[in-house]
């Protein structure tokens, strides 16, 4: 009675799952898997003690390895194997580990479930792009300088990069700049080839035409550029830039307001908004009136051009260009139709102005300071007030104290002199 009682317990323990069920001998764990970079060593657990501990007999390494890299495989405990290769494995190798047949655990039992593990370091991939991304004012015509974690199969860069441009619907193609063309681009960024020593690994691509200008472009590596090994890539890598403006030039002066002229006491400018041609020679000039001309140099390393002032009032002027300006890149100006520029000045605008910050006047003298006044008011209404003769309404207005220099001392106005200049 009491054998079959604890016969019943026992089987309702085992369907209520208090007793676990034993788990299949089998690769409990294997990484890596799937697509990954730079893998330098592969892990697989076991769910059995597969060698004894420390047996140095057990040499025989659980799996078949198809791999074009060189490696070693070793136990680590009973449980634990791994594979170590001699290198971080570069992009677009592929990598198969089958389980040997046969194989048993430590205790003899057959292994059971998936048999074969693989991953791949996955097609080339972009390590570094110039320009770099998210950079603006690239040229129409860029060529993009990428340096690659593998060689690539140059067939499958065709059909698979290109350009998306804003405004345009369909993706533009790209080309590989090879020849004469890509050896002068590469002379010009040395230290490209002094940081990545295999050339197959730096590749120049431009978009097959140019780009509009001021607009947003994104360079597409897409899905499928692979490597001479045939391993493709899984997923778009997109890198985003924006071209420059047109070339152009602007005029600019200080105004009292927006429909005012230019302020005739202050400089005039010109701005370029890229760098000329270095080969660029000749000067801008601004003609007034009675044939006077004020001329500056057109200088290649700076794009700004300064007519110093003062210039006469309400009086008009003409801008003029050399003719052919161009930047750096070849363009010509965008709005080269504008010049001559007609150019228009102001009247002086207000003024109320002493000589010095401070001025030394006779003690006994009848003492002034002169003030410039212009275009305060039709009539200014000036006062004169006396330090040493204060007016009680102008105490807190005008203050001061009298210091007689007798002339055997004139060495002591100097630090007065320094005491005035450096008092806020």
């Amino acid at each position: 009675m009491l054998r079959k009682t604890a016969l019943a317990l026992f089987s309702l323990l085992v369907l209520a799952g208090s007793v676990p069920a034993a788990e299949p001998d089998s690769v409990k764990a294997f990484s890596p898997q799937g697509t990954v970079k730079k893998v330098r060593q592969v892990r697989a657990t076991f769910s059995e003690a597969m060698v004894p501990f420390g047996d140095p007999r057990a040499a025989v390494d659980p799996f078949g390895l198809e791999c074009p890299e060189a490696g070693r495989g070793r136990w680590l405990d009973p449980r634990n194997w791994v594979y170590d290769f001699a290198r971080d494995l570069p992009a677009g190798v592929r990598c198969a580990f089958q389980l040997r047949p046969g194989l048993r655990t430590l205790a003899g039992k057959e292994m059971v479930g998936p048999r074969e593990f693989a991953f791949s370091t996955g097609g080339p991939a972009i390590r570094r792009c110039i320009p770099h991304a998210g950079q603006k004012g690239i040229s129409e015509d860029q060529v993009f300088i990428l340096v690659l974690d593998a060689a690539p199969d140059e067939a499958t860069v065709a059909a698979r990069a290109g350009f998306a441009v804003a405004g345009i619907q369909q993706r533009v193609g790209a080309r590989i700049v090879t020849g004469e063309d890509r050896e002068a681009i590469l002379a010009a960024h040395r230290w490209v080839l002094q940081e990545e020593a295999d050339r197959a690994k730096v590749l120049l691509l431009q978009c097959r035409q140019r780009f509009p200008q001021r607009s947003k472009v994104s360079l597409v590596w897409g899905k499928g550029v692979a490597t001479a090994s045939g391993v493709a890539t899984e997923q778009d890598q997109v890198m985003d830039f924006e071209t420059r403006e047109s070339f152009v030039a602007e005029f600019s002066c200080e105004r009292e307001n927006a429909r005012a002229g230019c302020i005739p006491v202050l400089p005039m400018g010109l701005r370029f908004n890229a760098s000329l041609n270095p080969e660029m020679a000749g000067e801008a000039v601004l003609r007034g009136p009675d044939g006077k001309t004020w001329r500056a140099p057109l200088a290649p390393d700076d794009p700004a051009v300064v007519f110093e002032g003062p210039f006469p009032a309400n009086a008009e002027f003409q801008l003029e260009l050399p003719e052919g300006v161009k930047d750096d890149a070849g363009r010509a100006l965008a709005n080269a139709k504008r010049f001559p520029l007609k150019v228009r000045t102001a009247g002086y605008p207000p003024l109320a102005k002493f000589a010095a910050r401070f001025g030394i006047v006779e003690l006994n003298a009848d003492p002034a300071l002169p003030v410039t006044l212009r275009r305060i008011e039709s009539q200014p209404k000036a006062r004169v007030k006396k330090v040493h003769e204060p007016d009680p309404a102008m105490t807190a207005q005008v203050t001061g104290r009298i210091a007689a220099v007798p002339p055997g001392r004139i060495e002591e106005i100097q630090p007065w002199l320094r005491k005035v200049a450096a008092a806020g």
